[in-house]
């Protein structure tokens, strides 16, 4: 958060908004760069243990900008031509509460932390967990072959490979995230 407020003082000629809120309520940003009719998106850390994805996409941003302001080449290609061509879309963090999760541990609210522990198959490590902080898989709600798939889907929430709650689930639980009540 603070390198994207960072960059839009930087760069004041891109455009960030916020595009929802991950299930514990913190902020999900996009950044637009660019007035090309191509468009391109990439997301980061859809998984929560692929923290990794954000700093290589702010790492890419970064540069970008810096060879369109300075009308420098980047990778030795004209940085001014994808601008004028190209409409990129970068979430750089989707999962903020999977990724907290996994870079911090769980959290010390007792009955959060213990149900996530439970969820995590007893385990206190979290660094193998791929979902949201519900114990729902981001990745995993694209309409994708699903009846080929379903052998390796699981069939409760945890660390990974849980598709979505049911309905009458969604409901209870209050769903993947708050974006998905809409």
């Amino acid at each position: 958060m603070n390198d994207l407020k960072r960059l839009k003082v930087i760069y004041p000629f891109i455009e960030q908004r916020k595009i929802g809120e991950s299930a514990e309520g913190k902020p999900i940003y996009e950044v637009r760069v660019g007035k090309g009719r191509k468009k391109v998106h990439v997301n980061g850390a859809i998984h929560a243990n692929e923290w990794i994805t954000s700093a290589v996409i702010m790492t890419f941003l970064n540069d970008y900008l810096l060879s369109l302001t300075n009308r420098q080449t980047i990778r030795g290609l004209n940085a001014a031509i994808f601008y004028d061509n190209v409409s990129l879309s970068l979430v750089p963090m989707l999962n903020p509460d999977g990724v907290d999760l996994v870079v911090h541990g769980a959290p010390k609210d007792a009955e959060k932390r213990k149900g996530l522990i439970a969820l995590n198959k007893g385990r206190t490590d979290f660094r193998d967990w791929k979902a949201n902080i519900r114990g729902v898989d981001l990745n995993d709600q694209f309409p994708a072959k699903w009846k080929e798939e379903k052998e390796m889907r699981e069939s409760k929430p945890g660390a990974k490979r849980f598709r979505r709650f049911g309905a009458i689930n969604r409901a209870r639980s209050k769903g993947a995230c708050r974006a998905d009540k809409k």
